[in-house]
């Protein structure tokens, strides 16, 4: 499919990437990187996603998707962590299904060598434009992979020793995303803690509770080894605790404590 380029400034694709993909922060590097992000979703090229877990990949692949020109159509994901044949037998059916879409392929690395053929020659149909074969318009996507720095071995390491496809792993060069941990970027805990509160809150029907000084210190102390989404998980389990307007240190998680 060819790229329809959206003629807007970079700093307003970045917002537009930025609402649709659900993203907050206050984090100048990271707004920078949400408008080379809209910038790479209008080139319709295929797009690598990497950081830890929890950062937030799958809804970065979903904002690249949702600002694209293939936001019209399907959104489909491939796990490349099963058994080998699994993922070999999986992928024909995700490569039709996501026809005129998006393909997210979650840790790509993993891939197995018969699943890296067929996610190349998909990215070789979109290069050269072909459309000369129901064969060929079933593999009309969009590939955005995702991948761990933290995986063993990871992509770079696989190509150099042969058990990654180099033309493959050289496919995702231009459009390379990394998102950084939230250790780095620690002043926005406290904006995402007041998200996920009011969304946590919306869900069940009660108004946010207020954050206590010392709470927040502990949040914001935190290391949070899975990011955004330990975060999330240890509002969900303080939550219920909070039987009060305010949310206290006592609620959170053991772990989280000061």
């Amino acid at each position: 499919m060819a790229a329809h380029h959206v003629h807007a400034p970079g700093p307003a694709r970045g917002d537009a990437f930025m609402r649709q993909a659900g993203f907050v922060t206050a984090n100048p590097h990271l707004r920078g990187l949400f408008v080379e992000a809209g910038e790479v979703a209008a080139r319709d090229c295929p797009v690598l996603v990497v950081g830890e877990s929890g950062t937030g990949k799958v809804m970065f692949a979903r904002g690249i998707h949702g600002i694209s020109a293939r936001r019209g159509g399907p959104f489909h994901t491939l796990y490349c962590g099963g058994l080998p044949a699994q993922v070999e037998a999986e992928l024909p059916r995700c490569l039709l299904r996501a026809a005129g879409g998006t393909l997210v392929v979650e840790g790509i690395a993993g891939a197995p060598s018969a699943a890296q053929d067929a996610l190349y020659a998909a990215i070789e149909t979109g290069r050269e434009g072909r459309q000369t074969s129901a064969k060929l318009r079933r593999r009309d996507v969009r590939l955005v992979a995702l991948a761990n720095p933290h995986a063993t071995p990871d992509m770079a390491t696989a190509a150099v020793e042969g058990t990654f496809r180099r033309d493959l792993y050289e496919a995702f060069a231009d459009a390379t995303l990394t998102l950084p941990p939230l250790r780095e970027h620690p002043e926005d805990i406290p904006i995402l803690v007041e998200h996920f509160l009011r969304r946590l809150s919306d869900g069940w029907t009660r108004e946010a509770p207020l954050i206590a000084p010392e709470t927040m210190d502990s949040l914001v102390a935190h290391d949070w080894p899975a990011n955004a989404r330990d975060l999330m998980f240890a509002l969900e389990f303080a939550l219920p605790k909070c039987t009060g307007g305010t949310l206290l240190p006592e609620h959170l998680p053991d772990a989280v404590r000061r």
